[in-house]
């Protein structure tokens, strides 16, 4: 299973913790890839969730970029993308 996140990559409100986010999604396999639209702020959890799922982060210079990369194989198809970490196996 997989979520596709759309955002500007800052939290202001949530009241969970990142690390039991992770944790779940882990536990369910969920893989979570995202788009980024901040140039001012790194997003660094976010990220960082999308590492530890397998997923991908991206950072789009501008709308037209961020729709050319959903079109892309590798962000489309699991099996052309690079071996990362996967963390499903130690939870």
């Amino acid at each position: 299973m997989r979520i596709l996140v759309i955002s500007r990559g800052i939290d202001d409100n949530s009241t969970a913790k990142i690390d039991e986010v992770v944790r779940k999604l882990i536990k369910c396999k969920i893989i979570v890839d995202c788009i980024i639209f901040n140039k001012d702020d790194d997003c660094r959890l976010l990220c960082a969730l999308c590492n530890a799922t397998g997923g991908i982060a991206y950072r789009p210079e501008n709308a037209k970029e961020g729709l050319s990369f959903i079109e892309q194989t590798v962000f489309l198809q699991y099996s052309e993308r690079k071996p990362t970490l996967m963390l499903f196996d130690i939870f």
